[in-house]
């Protein structure tokens, strides 16, 4: 289903395989959010970091509105995993 359908939603010239692999990593975090694992790595961060860039892309105007509805909440969120992933003996 993913596969055929990812051309018709991403703008032109998007690598698709790049796409798909974003949309996998964000898929595990959100799963690993609904089962209550632990998300505090490198690779979550980015996770974020990219549902944030995708969103950014696919929808520019629903993406402000995202961030200003939680946008701080995230951001907040994503300095508490970089600060323990810097210090992790705190």
């Amino acid at each position: 289903l993913w596969t055929p359908m990812l051309r018709h939603i991403w703008p032109k010239g998007e690598n698709l395989r790049r796409v798909h692999r974003d949309l996998f990593l964000v898929r595990d975090l959100r799963n690993r959010v609904a089962h209550y694992e632990p998300i505090f790595s490198l690779k979550w961060l980015r996770a974020i970091e990219v549902l944030k860039a995708r969103f950014d892309k696919l929808a520019p105007e629903k993406a402000l509105w995202f961030d200003e509805l939680v946008g701080a909440s995230i951001e907040r969120e994503l300095w508490t995993i970089r600060s323990l992933l810097k210090n992790p003996q705190n």
